[in-house]
């Protein structure tokens, strides 16, 4: 076994912070869609559309917060575990690629030209990445092909980031809901 128990404890807590980030910054980026497509708070100036509550103060600490968490996540991953964090970039493009293709084309009585490029431009850019993974998936560390002499210990450590990432969309919707 790779790691220590701390390690386990980084590697499961980066990645259910990185994936309650990035639930976060999506119904964020949803709100402020659904005011428009823009919003502000603050300063000077009159403002012609406020944000959506909380969205002001979300959105910037999700962004952080999948900076801190993905970072936590990559340097506690150990090599004979299957490594999420090579899915983080298809995971926020593609999130936010499809706020952006549901608004352009299911929101309205017409399309969004604007917003529906944005979407598939988004995709290129999460999909792309993946596709070079899926390619590569032999030469990667721990490749999901591959059976090892620890099979039990990639079964154990796979299960247990599932379950952080499903306990980050969890709390991700409960605490934007708040």
């Amino acid at each position: 076994m790779n790691g220590k128990w701390y390690n386990f404890l980084f590697l499961f807590f980066g990645l259910l912070g990185f994936v309650f980030s990035l639930t976060l910054l999506f119904f964020c980026m949803r709100a402020v869609m659904d005011v428009g497509g823009y919003c502000a708070e603050g300063g000077p100036y009159q403002i012609e559309v406020h944000c959506p509550d909380g969205v002001a103060w979300m959105t910037p600490l999700s962004i952080f917060g999948l900076i801190i968490f993905g970072m936590m996540y990559f340097f506690n991953v150990t090599v004979n575990t299957f490594n999420f964090g090579y899915l983080f970039w298809s995971a926020l493009f593609g999130a936010l690629g499809w706020n952006f293709l549901d608004y352009g084309m299911f929101s309205t009585d017409s399309w969004e030209y604007g917003w529906i490029i944005c979407g598939v431009v988004f995709w290129l850019m999460a999909f792309g990445p993946f596709a070079l993974l899926v390619t590569l998936a032999d030469e990667l560390p721990f490749s999901i092909k591959s059976i090892s002499d620890n099979l039990f210990f990639k079964i154990v450590t796979t299960m247990i980031q599932l379950a952080a990432i499903a306990a980050g969309i969890w709390l991700g919707v409960i605490a934007f809901k708040l």
